[in-house]
């Protein structure tokens, strides 16, 4: 079993964010890959932008990266992890999991009713005929 010090969570949008062990969030900035066609990627502090506190002035300039399958901190955060954001993100995002299984199996069962639909209309019209 891997042994990490992270956790990818789903955003919003439909990407990804990274939780560390200590309690911080991050968003995905970049990526880059070496020589050896190993890939690197960058993450920023969710609050790099705003702080905590909705203000600019507070933003958090927390960045690290992941490579090999170990997250570095590169950049210490601004201010204190927020267990509680995290927990409330990790629900979330099983949340929308669960919303998007079962949107596909609505989908499915629409589909295959209107298939069954279109076979008993297709049964009932052939048999109207003979």
């Amino acid at each position: 079993m891997e042994n990490r010090n992270y956790n990818f969570l789903d955003n919003e949008k439909g990407g990804l964010m990274l939780s560390d062990a200590n309690g911080y969030l991050y968003w995905k900035h970049s990526e880059k890959r070496n020589t050896r066609d190993e890939t690197r990627g960058y993450w920023r502090c969710i609050y790099c932008k705003e702080g905590p506190n909705g203000e600019k002035e507070s933003s958090c300039k927390g960045y690290g990266s992941l490579f090999d399958n170990i997250f570095k901190v590169t950049t210490n955060h601004t201010h204190e992890p927020y267990e509680d954001v995290v927990v409330l993100k990790e629900f979330e995002g099983r949340i929308r999991q669960m919303l998007r299984r079962n949107q596909i199996r609505m989908q499915c069962a629409a589909r295959a009713c209107s298939t069954r639909a279109v076979e008993s209309d297709l049964r009932f019209g052939l048999s109207a005929k003979n």
